[in-house]
């Protein structure tokens, strides 16, 4: 179900690239892509909790369904998935991503940006014919806006005392 409601603790959803339709955040041996849903595919992977940001800031981080305790995190510009490691600040950060509304783009999106790295923005780009996801600012292309733009699919809400 896609919903206008902006990601936020407490939920969990599915990310799709706007401009890139059936294309969702995912990732394979802990590196971030968009790939599309296919019948061999864990569509677990695909889905990703919102937790309040691991920075302690106004941010949110996402929480692997697949994999609890793994988060989408930025080493080097790539974003992957990792478990925290024992930089907890540093990883806190790289964890960490403010939501802004993508009012520039057809329809509604969101965009992520770096806690620690202003400016910088979740974003995919094609490397050898995969679609990686990377931490890029506007110097890396005139598509940044529209490949730093996603859809948010809410699943369902959860109960965050628990």
């Amino acid at each position: 179900m896609k919903t206008t409601q902006t990601p936020a603790a407490g939920q969990v959803g599915t990310f799709e690239s706007s401009n890139l339709p059936g294309y969702y955040i995912d990732f394979v041996k802990g590196a971030a892509y968009v790939n599309e849903i296919l019948n061999s595919t864990p569509v677990g992977d695909f889905i990703f909790k919102i937790i309040p940001g691991l920075d302690g800031g106004n941010t949110i981080t996402f929480e692997s369904v697949t994999y609890p305790g793994h988060y989408l995190v930025h080493d080097n510009y790539r974003i992957s998935l990792e478990a925290p490691n024992n930089v907890p600040l540093i990883f806190n950060q790289s964890g960490s991503f403010k939501v802004s509304e993508n009012k520039d783009n057809k329809g509604t999106g969101y965009r992520f940006e770096s806690s620690n790295y202003s400016g910088y923005f979740i974003r995919h780009r094609n490397n050898q014919q995969l679609t990686e996801l990377w931490l890029d600012d506007k110097d890396h292309g005139s598509d940044l806006i529209q490949d730093s733009t996603f859809d948010y699919h809410l699943c369902f809400n959860y109960d965050m005392s628990a």
